[in-house]
């Protein structure tokens, strides 16, 4: 959302200095003798540009208002109906839970991959620790996205290393960082001011 914003606004800054510079250009062109008989279309034509430049900014503010509100109802949304994690299958236990087993087998049975941690590969097998299953119930069930996102989704959640597609694309306040750490660290130096 961040960088959307930022690019109506550095757009629409663009086109008003384009405007202001065909503006000054028109204004300078009705000092001179041969252009009078067009004064009346010059001045329609800047009173357009004037017209189009705020109807402008009002469309990008009544975008951002409206984008904000739809951000903040998706963060107090509760969670329901999540897909497992990217790899992961989705399965159900003995009493009807959901549950996402981190094992994929190809539809011929030949293969059977599983998903491991980057920054795992290359230690013992004894100190790894994967998540081999998720119950959906546990992380899910009457939880807003907002909470996910700051807990489980977290730098030092559970769940932070897992390629959860579905969801942390969701998490838009995670949306425009680059990693999670810059995330609460801006997160935390917000809550100090």
């Amino acid at each position: 959302m961040v960088q959307t914003t930022e690019k109506s606004y550095l757009n629409t800054l663009i086109f008003t200095v384009v405007a202001e510079g065909i503006s000054i250009l028109i204004i300078g062109l009705l000092a001179l003798e041969v252009v009078r008989p067009f004064s009346a279309f010059l001045m329609t034509l800047e009173i357009g540009l004037i017209f189009i430049i705020i109807w402008t900014l009002y469309a990008i503010k009544k975008y951002q208002d409206k984008m904000s509100k739809q951000f903040k109802h998706l963060r107090d949304t509760r969670v329901t109906n999540v897909s497992c994690p990217d790899y992961f299958t989705r399965k159900a236990d003995e009493d009807g839970n959901l549950i996402c087993e981190n094992k994929y087998t190809t539809p011929d049975g030949k293969f059977e991959y599983t998903f491991n941690n980057q920054k795992q590969i290359g230690k013992a097998a004894g100190n790894m620790n994967d998540i081999n299953e998720i119950n959906m119930k546990d992380v899910f069930d009457e939880k807003k996205l907002q909470d996910i996102c700051d807990n489980e989704l977290s730098s030092s959640g559970i769940y932070k290393n897992i390629p959860w597609t579905a969801i942390k694309t969701s998490c838009t306040s995670l949306d425009d960082y680059d990693d999670y750490q810059e995330y609460y660290k801006d997160k935390i130096y917000k809550k100090l001011e």
